[in-house]
């Protein structure tokens, strides 16, 4: 992957050779085991592919550490790029991540509730906290790959998305500095229980207008009821 792709990828996800098309079974592909449980993870949309189990390795570093990431996808035209040895966009991605530190723990319905009432009265300051820390992160790893050109924005919120009874959503928005190269970027996150597991889903978008938020919020919406449906 070209660093650049890769730089601006990786930072936006820390505030919160090539990669082969998979063509086995969707079904298949897309179950993981997440804290002794499987749980599966469809796409986004149909835009996107999984970039399946020999590739998803190469995506680690795009987690936090304190994360495991479960499973990414990319648009198809991104995937093609990369297979052909070109540079992928990365206008669009998504990733599915679990705290490594709680994958084992049972979150009952009343766990849920607490987490999101804290989420809720605690926003900002939670959000500002979380920043702060991947920022650090971020800053480590360009120090470590010798790399300081490249800068991340001021994080802003775009409030809440929606509210359910097992999932809670989030929305923010930065900008991406490399030299004199700036991209904005929207992300739309969502804490979910499933199978008395918490599992976080982000779906990265470039920011062009009003119209690009408006489809954040609606396909990160989609998302979430279909990995809810599905893993009933």
């Amino acid at each position: 992957m070209n660093i650049r792709c890769f730089l601006i990828a990786a930072m936006i996800l820390f505030m919160a050779g090539q990669i082969a098309a998979q063509k086995s079974d969707a079904k298949k592909d897309l179950t993981f085991k997440v804290g002794g449980v499987k749980i599966i993870t469809p796409a986004p949309s149909d835009d996107f592919v999984e970039v399946g189990d020999d590739n998803r390795s190469k995506l680690e570093v795009l987690a936090p550490e304190r994360n495991r990431l479960i499973s990414a996808f990319l648009e198809k035209a991104d995937l093609q790029n990369l297979i052909d040895g070109k540079d992928p966009a990365m206008d669009r991605y998504a990733l599915v991540e679990i705290s490594r530190g709680a994958e084992y723990a049972d979150c009952s319905a009343d766990n849920f509730k607490e987490v999101i009432a804290e989420m809720k009265n605690s926003f900002g300051e939670l959000i500002a906290q979380s920043f702060k820390e991947s920022e650090d992160e971020i800053n480590r790893k360009l120090k470590e790959l010798d790399l300081k050109d490249v800068s991340l924005g001021e994080a802003k919120q775009l409030g809440s998305f929606f509210s359910k009874k097992n999932a809670f959503s989030f929305g923010l928005m930065t900008t991406v500095k490399n030299g004199e190269e700036s991209k904005n970027m929207i992300v739309g996150g969502v804490i979910v229980r499933v199978k008395l597991r918490l599992i976080y889903l982000y779906l990265f978008a470039e920011y062009k207008n009003e119209e690009s938020v408006k489809w954040l919020g609606m396909t990160v919406e989609k998302w979430t009821d279909e990995v809810l449906k599905i893993n009933k």
